[in-house]
């Protein structure tokens, strides 16, 4: 499964990577399908395949391939790429750590430093892997129909495997702020404020308690990100 030689230079890099730059001034995510769609015109050079699973499988590995690319040249500028299906994003890589609960400034750039000392040393051992498999083309070359078709078959099986426990934790959450799972925005918002307010350990609240509304609250934002950013 031969893609053109042109393509060793993945000539998505660049588009791919001036919508993200658009949407990190913006403070906005891109999923996979956006990335697919706004590269539906390269794609007419460079998809030889004719079946429809083959197709999708070489758009989604040159999305990846693409994205790996700029995950890589990105950590050398002190920048992170998030890639993940559901969020694909650029961050300071300042700010990652900053997530991570460095004590101060300093320690947050010795944490920056010791992650983007090589271009994969941010990643998981999963992320690792995926990104060896995408930067080699040979596994774009060599793959048969069949072989994609048991991928997408097993994509699909983990998917709704995810996608059960993902709505399993969400209605843990939600019940923890003694919500619903037809719950609004608004609604876990305000279930949100008022938990934290009645168990704050400075006010002689269960800090337990606490710890977990809120991480039930960054369960659910996540769920709910769109919504969130529309009222916030």
């Amino acid at each position: 499964m031969n893609v053109p030689h042109p393509c060793r230079d993945n000539p998505l890099i660049m588009p791919i990577l001036a919508y993200l730059q658009g949407l990190f001034v913006d403070n906005r995510t891109a999923t996979l399908i956006d990335l697919i769609n706004i590269c539906e015109a390269q794609f007419d050079s460079l998809i030889v395949a004719e079946s429809l699973e083959d197709k999708l499988f070489q758009k989604n590995f040159l999305i990846m391939n693409a994205l790996y690319n700029i995950q890589q040249a990105c950590a050398e500028d002190g920048f992170y790429l998030v890639v993940s299906a559901m969020e694909v994003r650029l961050i300071i890589a300042g700010q990652k750590a900053q997530k991570e609960n460095c004590a101060s400034h300093e320690s947050a750039q010795n944490a920056l430093s010791n992650k983007t000392g090589s271009a994969l040393s941010n990643l998981s051992a999963v992320d690792v892997e995926l990104a060896a498999y995408y930067l080699d083309w040979e596994n774009l070359d060599n793959i048969t129909h069949s072989e994609i078709q048991f991928l997408l078959d097993s994509f699909w099986h983990k998917y709704n495997a995810n996608q059960d426990a993902l709505a399993g934790k969400n209605l843990a959450a939600l019940h923890l702020l003694g919500l619903g799972k037809s719950a609004t925005w608004l609604q876990i918002k305000a279930s949100y404020r008022r938990e934290v307010t009645r168990c704050h350990p400075d006010k002689g609240g269960d800090a337990a308690r606490f710890i977990a509304i809120r991480a039930a609250y960054e369960q659910l934002y996540i769920q709910y990100r769109n919504s969130a950013k529309k009222v916030d």
